[in-house]
């Protein structure tokens, strides 16, 4: 489970002491498998949702795949295939020119090409890939993740010659991907394009040794989202 902060988004260093209670529990139908908590902190009046490792606000699965406590699951995994059952599914199975069925007759938790499309674009904006970012922004990106700027260059320029093709997409982000070094950070770096690229709020992290409610990369310049 997320670890309940003793700070809010909004304290400062030498500013007045927070006082957080729970305003609230949402249940969730997908994403994370138990109820999220709300936060409240009286004292600067903000409000604020406490999201487990893994997933992110809006995400009906998770961005990385690890266990409620942050411990990384099928270790034994690497490159690409760390990635099954998260929001990369939709690239993998498209860059195998698996696409996802058109209606659903099994129910609605079922997705569909639809939404392997959205989920298509969140990852060529998450891995750098998309030919709507700028110069600046998909540097930027590259050096988080660690990749080759290059090899985000030469997927981006696979999607600009076929914008409408979904497999080229999913090739795309899956190269990315097959050379993306799995570690702590992980979840922090992909969380952190998410926000530089306009799909989600700035994610903060606690830190229980230093007390602090942070960005994980405070330190990073942050570019605007692409219009």
């Amino acid at each position: 489970m997320a670890k309940r902060p003793k700070v809010c988004p909004g304290s400062e260093p030498q500013g007045l002491p927070c006082r957080i209670y729970l305003n609230h529990t949402r249940d969730r139908i997908t994403g994370p498998c138990f109820p999220l908590e709300i936060l409240r902190c009286r004292t600067h009046k903000v409000v604020f949702t406490l999201y487990p490792p893994g997933h992110v606000p809006y995400g009906r699965v998770p961005l990385v795949s690890v266990s409620p406590d942050g411990s990384p699951l099928g270790e034994g995994d690497s490159g690409a295939g760390q990635f099954e059952g998260t929001l990369f599914q939709a690239a993998l199975d498209a860059a195998e020119g698996v696409a996802w069925p058109g209606e659903s007759l099994e129910g609605y938790a079922v997705p569909r090409f639809p939404t392997q499309q959205r989920r298509l674009a969140s990852g060529c904006l998450l891995t750098g890939v998309a030919p709507v970012l700028s110069a600046d922004l998909r540097t930027q990106m590259t050096a988080l993740l660690g990749v080759s700027g290059q090899l985000v260059q030469e997927g981006t320029c696979q999607i600009e010659a076929c914008p409408a093709s979904y497999r080229t997409q999913g090739q795309a982000i899956v190269q990315i991907l097959d050379v993306f070094s799995r570690g702590q950070s992980e979840f922090d770096r992909l969380a952190t394009c998410g926000y530089w690229v306009g799909l989600w709020p700035e994610p903060h992290r606690w830190y229980p040794q230093s007390a602090c409610l942070q960005p994980p990369f405070p330190d990073r310049i942050v570019r605007a989202p692409p219009s």
